[in-house]
């Protein structure tokens, strides 16, 4: 469930980094080439990032709520 929403983030922040470097790019005066190149090679950089991350992030944070159930457990069958 939480992989398909990593998925869909990881996919609008690539179409906008896209954008944003091809105008850079052009603003820069590159030519239309060369910028969509580039633009096309950090999309696909930042899409690969951005869904690594969110993956990561994911498992610290259910790893984490898995820790503190068991401590939780193991308290309440001590005490």
């Amino acid at each position: 469930m939480y992989q398909k929403k990593i998925k869909r983030i990881a996919i609008q922040a690539a179409v906008l980094l896209f954008f944003v470097m091809a105008v850079v790019g052009w603003a820069c005066g590159l030519s239309p080439g060369t910028c969509s190149a580039r633009a096309l090679l950090g999309a696909c950089a930042g899409y690969v990032l951005i869904r690594s991350a969110g993956q990561l992030v994911i498992r610290v944070l259910i790893s984490a709520l898995v820790d503190d159930q068991l401590r939780r457990y193991q308290d309440r069958n001590q005490g």
